[in-house]
Formats: structure tokens, sequence, C-alpha cells
């Protein structure tokens, strides 16, 4: 088994189908849509997806006054992300998220860092640790993650890592945020998700 979805890189065309099956079913309308009105809201304008993809939530903010970037492992997903938008304020870098810390130092820092379909590819071993940097990026966060009492299992070759409540709890407080709200997605591409907001303390 692959120690982690940053090592499966996949056939270009599969994982526009997939993903393209995903924007049908509203996946990730739902998760722009969440973006947009909590920055809307609170008057913010720079936004850091962890996990873009192939470009789906990006394209949905992109009509929109913000400065975005998207980074992902697999350069695969950044040529199809790069297609979809045309906004010269939408910027996609093809990096590990191990290096997203050292990468952003030359940046003063996001207003809202937000990931989806991603948590759920790392190992229960390493997930603290990904959450940990995904929060540290951000001054609100808006993320999915697959919420159970065992690891998922699709028949895949990399792990689909749940966490319980009290774990994530821990997790998010340990990085120095905490929870604003959560809701449960039962129609997600799972079933196993929520989606979470967070705030640093």
């Amino acid at each position: 088994m692959k120690q982690d979805y940053s090592e499966y890189l996949m056939d270009p065309s599969h994982l526009e189908n997939e993903e393209s099956e995903w924007a049908r079913q509203g996946f990730y309308v739902k998760n722009a849509e969440a973006v947009k009105e909590f920055m809307e809201l609170r008057g913010l304008e720079k936004v850091l997806e962890i996990g873009c993809g192939s470009g789906w939530v990006a394209k949905m903010l992109a009509p929109f006054e913000f400065f975005y970037v998207g980074v992902d492992k697999n350069p695969n997903c950044i040529s199809l992300a790069k297609g979809k938008v045309a906004n010269s304020f939408f910027n996609f870098e093809n990096l590990d998220v191990r290096s997203i810390p050292f990468f952003f130092q030359q940046f003063s820092g996001f207003d809202v860092v937000c990931s989806f379909a991603f948590l759920k590819h790392f190992s229960l071993d390493e997930w603290d640790n990904i959450l940990k940097i995904l929060l540290w990026q951000g001054k609100y966060a808006i993320f999915a993650v697959a919420i159970a009492e065992h690891d998922l299992d699709d028949g895949t070759d990399f792990p689909h890592t749940s966490v319980t409540l009290e774990h994530l709890g821990r997790a998010v407080a340990v990085a120095g945020h905490k929870i604003l709200k959560t809701e449960h997605q039962s129609d997600s591409a799972t079933g196993y998700e929520m989606l979470v907001w967070t705030e640093r303390v």
C-alpha cells in the first residue's frame, strides 16, 4: 500500500473524469460556496487551497475578487487546474504539503486556508502533522474530514483515514485553532465527510 495519496499520480483523463463526476454531484459547489460565503461575510481576500485537485473549487471562486493560491503534489492536477481558471489573481503551485510552511514564508499569510477530499488520504501516523501544517497557513480554515471509528476501505491502494470527533478536536487545538462549527456532509463522495470551520486562537 502507498503511504499517502501524494504518491498516487493518476492518469490525467482518469483524474478529470473522476473529479468531473464529483463536480456533477455538487461536491465542489458546496465547498466553494462555503468558502465564498465565509470570506464575503468577513471581508476577507486571501485564500489558500491545499490539495486543489484539478481546479473545480478554484473555478467556482474565480469570478470573485479573491487572491487565491492552489497547491497540489500531483502535476497532472496543476495542469488541469491552470486550464480551468483564467484569473491573474489565481495561482497554482506543484508542491508537497510538507513543503508549504517554507514555501509560503514569502507571503504575509492567508486569511483562509481550505482543503477538501484531502486529509483522508494521509496515514493516521501522519494525519495530525498534516492538519497542523494546513491550519498554520490561515487565520481561518474550512476543511473536510472523514469522521468515523475506523479507516475507510474502498478498495484503493492508498489510505482513506478517518478520525473521531474527539481526535479532531484535540488535533485542531494542538494546531492553535478552535472549531467554530461543523456540518455533516452525508451526500459527500464518501458519506463520512464533515465540513469544519476553525479560527486561530
